[in-house]
């Protein structure tokens, strides 16, 4: 985790980012503090612009944030994405993605399957017998949600998945 946050320094960033990162240089990590405290600052910075957000905290710590409707067309797209990386870009952009994988991926793996069953395992979600080639094969390749040995839509489940990248809705 060091060297990402080695790395993120030399990029430029807001001075709210810089300050959070040169804290966690010096403690190895990022504070859930700090974290929340730039979550918040990003929902300020959308609501200010007009963009209702829809939050979600998983258990994890890790909070995530979805626009609450659709843009109707493609102009609402444009300034909702150009909204986004404004608010991004101002609050906490550079340490979002770094205390995501903190917490949920702190091997670095590039493996978005091995990600979400390693953190189903951790979570006591599923046992040695469900492994990273039954993900595959019964969620991201085909969809079969009966055959799962767990409840997709379970918290701690979305948890792992929105570590890994990966989110599913399911209507029933």
């Amino acid at each position: 985790m060091g060297a990402l946050i080695e790395q993120t320094l030399s990029d430029e960033m807001s001075d709210w980012d810089r300050a959070v990162l040169e804290r966690a240089r010096e403690t190895g990590q990022i504070s859930h503090a700090d974290y929340l405290e730039g979550v918040g600052l990003y929902e300020d910075c959308m609501s200010v612009a007009g963009i209702p957000l829809v939050r979600t905290d998983h258990p994890n710590g890790l909070v995530e944030l979805q626009p609450g409707a659709a843009p109707a067309d493609e102009e609402g797209l444009d300034i909702l994405m150009r909204t986004n990386h404004e608010c991004m870009s101002d609050t906490y952009g550079a340490i979002q993605e770094l205390y995501r994988y903190q917490q949920g991926n702190p091997d670095l793996l590039r493996d978005s399957s091995e990600v979400v069953v390693r953190c189903l395992a951790d979570a006591g979600v599923i046992d040695d017998r469900f492994d990273r080639d039954d993900f595959q094969a019964q969620v991201l390749d085909d969809f079969t949600p009966e055959r799962l040995p767990f409840d997709i839509m379970d918290p701690q489940v979305q948890s792992c998945l929105h570590v890994a990248g990966i989110a599913f809705l399911v209507d029933e």
